[in-house]
């Protein structure tokens, strides 16, 4: 999928979020055009219509669409390749949550590809690949830092832009220091207070985040998608054993798409107050349930 030209339909599934973003900007480098859609139903429905301008191939991509979810069934496979030949470009459905990635394989496996959490050595190769001017052992200090593939991107990133002579004279945890990398420890307390619903604390560490505070929107999501996994299989090891009590899968799926729903904004408004919008989130730990999606 890297190269040469890619399907008209994938559905991307997986824990390993910075690689499933990898493959997208790939696609979006191969078709120079990428949009947002919310429902796969409506795309297809513009599909099927003969049109007065022909449309031009591009990257679609569509996230947690749960009525694509639900009209899965065992005839799928037909339906999907009928749908796919309508496709003019790629369509990518991106699901994380365990019971729709399990219904993807089931009845779309021929179309469903799975980035879980690689290897920290094939962490090392992509990042060797992207940044092939950074020293090999800042390539090795990154993923010290963060083991997952997007937290040592993004810390690949910001050593890129350093200046050598500072990384030069600094130690690792002086340049921790400076690239806000221990803000890591913070992030877990975050993710700590999200699972216990702890309002204060939740708002203390945002008000002393030394990081970027959209990161803190990624923690939402992936405490939602760690919790729901215990409530599927309570004998899986987890950090966050001692908080699953505090939650039932319907607040889990109101909070991730209140969550994703903030994202979204900080994505794609121009103006968008990150701190105001997890404040907002913070605030709906309190309700039992908890709303829906304003």
């Amino acid at each position: 999928m890297l190269s040469g030209t890619p399907k008209s339909f994938y559905i991307f599934i997986g824990e390993e979020y910075g690689i499933k973003e990898k493959y997208l900007d790939n696609l979006k480098k191969h078709y120079h055009d990428a949009t947002e859609i919310s429902k796969v139903s409506e795309l297809l429905n513009v599909m099927s219509r003969k049109q007065i301008i022909p449309l031009k191939p591009k990257l679609y991509i569509s996230r947690y669409d749960e009525e694509f979810i639900q009209s899965l069934d065992k005839n799928s496979t037909d339906k999907i390749n009928k749908m796919s030949s309508k496709i003019i470009g790629t369509l990518v459905c991106i699901f994380e949550i365990p019971k729709h990635t399990s219904k993807c394989v089931k009845y779309l496996p021929d179309y469903t590809v799975s980035f879980d959490k690689i290897n920290i050595e094939f962490v090392k190769k992509y990042l060797n690949a992207d940044f092939p001017q950074i020293d090999k052992n800042l390539i090795d200090f990154s993923v010290r830092r963060h083991s997952d593939y997007k937290g040592a991107y993004n810390t690949c990133i910001s050593l890129k832009n350093a200046d050598s002579y500072v990384l030069e004279q600094y130690d690792n945890e002086s340049i921790s220091k400076v690239l806000g990398l221990n803000s890591a420890s913070s992030e877990k307390q975050f993710r700590y207070g999200i699972a216990s619903r702890n309002f204060a604390g939740c708002i203390s560490i945002i008000d002393t985040y030394s990081g970027q505070l959209e990161s803190l929107l990624y923690i939402f999501l992936s405490t939602m998608i760690d919790l729901e996994r215990l409530l599927s299989n309570p004998k899986q090891k987890s950090d966050l054993i001692r908080y699953s009590k505090c939650w039932n899968v319907t607040d889990i799926y109101h909070m991730f798409m209140n969550a994703y729903a903030e994202l979204e904004k900080s994505r794609t408004m121009s103006v968008y107050d990150v701190y105001n919008g997890l404040v907002y989130l913070i605030g709906l730990l309190q309700f039992s349930p908890i709303p829906e999606k304003r």
